[in-house]
């Protein structure tokens, strides 16, 4: 209901639909590489037919994942590449080479994974770079993120009073737009549709709170874990913390931060 188009997202229906046209999906966790891959494919349903989408989180997936060498028909998407066995990636990247070259079949690849998804299947063979169709979901514009706000606005039957705030609360995400809006509506006991419209106070301060703490259940004990990777005399996970949290686009390399502090290298 609230899905809103990336500016590319034209380009990428009209890449899934071109035979033998290899496609990576890349971007960081929760930027909305999946939506954006449903969206296109129900969009396109009469073109496309139908589409598997399998994931390397779930065993039995890896299991067809691994065996599509082997041959298959249709529209095929690899959720998750990154997690996959480094023997069952390298036969993924010599696949899509293989289907690159015969336009004629009617089998297409999909890879959805982290940044640098693509960099990682050109080192594995490097003529894949010219037959594989790279697309990077990013930041919102504040603009697209408004949108995204005023379409649930619609769904619920509701208005937010100061929606500019939610978006620049958001940064540029439209995951944490969504999980503002979702607790301001709670907040002001809206969990439904209305009959008549609804007025939602924009609290922002309190639904910041409620949305850190949503996520320190998910991520606090991760973070936990990799602090204590430290030696007692060091300080460099939480070091890389900071910077991260720094990083507009949320990935840190290591190599430029070396750059900047080559004092770390030892540690």
């Amino acid at each position: 209901l609230t899905f809103v188009e990336p500016d590319d997202f034209i380009e990428f229906r009209m890449a899934l639909r071109q035979p033998g046209l290899g496609i990576v999906l890349e971007g960081p966790s929760g930027i909305g590489k999946t939506t954006i891959l449903r969206q296109a494919v129900n969009q396109d349903a009469h073109r496309l037919g139908r589409v598997h989408i399998l994931s390397a989180r779930r065993s039995a997936d890896v299991k067809q994942i691994a065996a599509l060498p082997d041959g298959h028909s249709g529209l095929i998407a690899v959720d998750d590449f990154h997690r996959l066995p480094n023997p069952i990636q390298d036969s993924l990247a010599d696949y899509l080479k293989r289907l690159a070259d015969d336009d004629a079949s009617a089998a297409k690849l999909v890879v959805v994974g982290i940044p640098d998804t693509a960099k990682g299947l050109v080192a594995m063979g490097t003529d894949l770079a010219t037959r594989i169709r790279v697309f990077r979901p990013g930041r919102a514009a504040d603009g697209l993120v408004l949108q995204m706000i005023e379409k649930g606005e619609v769904a619920l039957n509701a208005a937010f009073d100061r929606k500019a705030e939610v978006v620049l609360a958001s940064v540029g995400s439209l995951l944490t737009a969504q999980m503002l809006c979702w607790h301001l509506a709670m907040m002001a006991g809206v969990e439904q549709t209305q009959a008549t419209t609804a007025s939602i106070p924009t609290e922002i301060g309190r639904a910041r709170v409620r949305v850190a703490e949503s996520l320190r259940l998910k991520y606090q004990p991760m973070v936990d874990q990799f602090i204590i990777l430290d030696e007692l005399n060091e300080s460099l996970c939480i070091d890389l913390l900071l910077h991260l949290a720094h990083k507009p686009d949320g990935i840190l390399r290591l190599e430029a931060m070396l750059d900047d502090q080559p004092n770390l290298q030892d540690a």
